[in-house]
């Protein structure tokens, strides 16, 4: 069996790995609300909730969205896979490049009437990202597949998407919702959610191509499929803000 390596981000600073040398670090970041690391899972970047960014694991700093004030609300960010660059996105779904991450395009770009937008996702490659709203309306920039959105499905529209999950072969993707409902689409596999035994307030979804791990609010882990979970901070009263 196998598991994805995920890192949990605390309100008050304190990261913590889980992965092969489970380890806790303390970042000087003020009211972080999302976090990424490049694919070596060595690298990594916390962006706050003003657009400032911060560095973590010796990696850059690239530029953030002080130098922006058009940016409408800081909401995700994504490294390249090798950690050379990374996209923010704002609320409206704008997408803003730094580094030698491509700009392929953003949200405002392609309709105007998308919901809050919540992830961006890039392809294995970098050559393109997925940018999912809170609705699960999916827009896709540079070299990718779509798969299918939530959006126009009436039996999901009450629900609000919290996290998105690529597929590593690109063949699919999952949508978390915010009570931790899990959503396959495309040629990925359902192995099912936390919903089945009630309702969380979940944050992050992670993963490998056989099995994923939803993550809630305290810290607590979920596995399915043939992921394994690789410890928790349940039960000790955290509040987890960022995780991936």
């Amino acid at each position: 069996m196998s598991g994805p390596d995920y890192l949990l981000l605390e309100s008050g600073g304190l990261v913590h790995y889980f992965n092969g040398h489970p380890r806790s670090e303390h970042l000087d970041v003020t009211s972080p609300i999302a976090m990424t690391v490049c694919q070596s899972g060595i690298n990594g970047w916390v962006l706050q909730d003003n657009g400032v960014v911060k560095t973590f694991g010796g990696s850059s700093h690239y530029g953030d969205l002080s130098t922006h004030p058009e940016a409408v609300g800081a909401v995700d960010i994504a490294a390249t896979p090798d950690g050379d660059g990374y996209w923010i996105i704002d609320r409206t779904g704008a997408v803003f490049s730094y580094g030698a991450a491509p700009y392929l395009g953003g949200v405002p770009q392609v309709t105007n009437s998308a919901g809050p937008s919540r992830a961006i996702v890039p392809t294995a490659k970098g050559n393109g990202y997925w940018i999912v709203d809170s609705s699960g309306g999916v827009c896709g920039f540079g070299e990718v597949r779509f798969h299918g959105s939530l959006a126009d499905v009436t039996s999901v529209a009450e629900l609000d998407i919290v996290d998105f999950l690529l597929h590593p072969d690109g063949d699919g993707y999952w949508m978390l919702d915010h009570r931790g409902g899990v959503y396959a689409m495309g040629d990925t596999q359902y192995w099912g959610a936390p919903t089945e035994t009630g309702p969380i307030d979940a944050l992050a979804i992670v993963g490998t191509a056989d099995g994923y791990a939803v993550i809630d609010q305290r810290g607590a882990v979920f596995s399915f499929g043939r992921a394994v979970n690789r410890g928790s901070l349940a039960g000790l009263g955290r509040t987890v803000v960022a995780a991936c």
